[in-house]
């Protein structure tokens, strides 16, 4: 398993107490995200900040099987029940949120999602360099 943020680069084999510290560190800016990768196209994934809220968003595998939560303004405790959720290789987060496929949606939080998104594809690519 692999925690990117950003800022704050890459933990190989991250412990639930660096998850929960690290998503109660991520600086409340609209660059700031965090990943959590089970490997390649296999992940979940948040941005956001405490005040205006997160969004939550879930692959398992390939484009058509990427999930966004429904809610868009999650609290930090919800997305951190969720990461470590799926840390520990539970499905809580899929029963205790709402989701519905496809990507997030318009409006002004795009512009960041987008950012991020744009991340989980640069982390895909990342592994694949790695892995050659």
């Amino acid at each position: 398993m692999k925690l990117t943020l950003e800022p704050g680069g890459e933990i190989d084999s991250p412990s639930a107490a660096v998850v929960s510290h690290s998503l109660r560190s991520l600086p409340a800016n609209a660059g700031a995200f965090a990943i959590l990768a089970r490997g390649e196209q296999r992940y979940i994934q948040t941005a956001g900040s405490p005040g205006e809220g997160f969004v939550l968003e879930y692959r398992e595998g390939s484009e058509r099987q990427h999930y966004r939560c429904h809610l868009d303004r999650l609290t930090l405790d919800q997305v951190e029940r969720a990461f470590l959720s799926y840390l520990d290789g539970r499905d809580d987060y899929k029963t205790e949120l709402p989701w519905e496929p496809g990507f997030g949606s318009s409006g002004p939080r795009f512009l960041w999602l987008a950012g991020f998104l744009l991340a989980g594809v640069s982390l895909g690519i990342y592994w694949c360099w790695r892995l050659s």
